[in-house]
């Protein structure tokens, strides 16, 4: 079970480039969000050899997809090694997003 956390926030607007970035992190797990003017849209509409919309590093892919799995999600792309050397899953999200949870092999 997920324990509620606190989140620590750091703004930045740049006004001689028009783009807010917003960082969010706690525990040594960062996460970035970047506006930059123009209208939403995943990665693979608007490029397709640019799946990804998020890559999360993970240790363990396997005990997380099993732990997914035992929750019903579904996977987009199922646990496997893939073709450029990581281990891991995707997920798409309601807004068509992919994000990617592995880490490289070893």
């Amino acid at each position: 079970m997920c324990k509620r956390r606190s989140v620590n926030r750091w703004h930045h607007f740049d006004e001689q480039r028009s783009h807010k970035l917003r960082k969010l992190g706690n525990d040594g797990a960062m996460i970035m969000v970047k506006s930059v003017g123009v209208e939403p849209l995943p990665n693979c509409e608007r490029q397709t050899e640019a799946r990804w919309d998020a890559y999360l590093h993970v240790p363990d892919p396997d005990t997380l997809a099993a732990e997914f799995a035992s929750r019903g999600v579904s996977f987009s792309l199922p646990l496997k090694d893939t073709h450029d050397g990581l281990r891991g899953f995707e997920l798409r999200d309601a807004d068509g997003y992919v994000l990617f949870f592995g880490r490289p092999r070893t």
